[in-house]
């Protein structure tokens, strides 16, 4: 729509451009507001698994003396072994890592 005021000369070059920059400047904070508003989507899962997590510790001993097998597999989503340390994925995406051997 500037651009067709500014071919029809009802509006000075420099007004022009300086409307221009300036919508082009409400258009980039408008992208960067929605970009914000869906980052904050992203986050509704982790949060959700970390609830869930919180009410399974609440429901158990606060010192486990033996492994349980219902507990762990609640918890932890994947394990992943390396040469002197474990990997501990947890249901809400956290990593715990565990070193053993002789670096320990």
């Amino acid at each position: 729509m500037l651009q067709k005021v500014l071919s029809e000369g009802s509006m000075d070059a420099a007004i022009f451009i300086e409307k221009r920059n300036a919508l082009e400047q409400e258009l980039e904070t408008a992208r960067r507001n929605l970009r914000k508003l869906q980052d904050k989507g992203a986050f509704e899962e982790e949060i959700a698994q970390t609830e869930y997590l919180m009410a399974v510790f609440q429901l158990r001993p606060k010192v486990m003396e033996t492994f349980q097998e219902e507990a762990f597999t609640l918890i932890v989503e994947q394990v992943t072994v390396y040469e002197n340390h474990l990997e501990f994925r947890l249901k809400n995406g956290l990593i715990l890592a565990e070193v053993y051997g002789k670096e320990r």
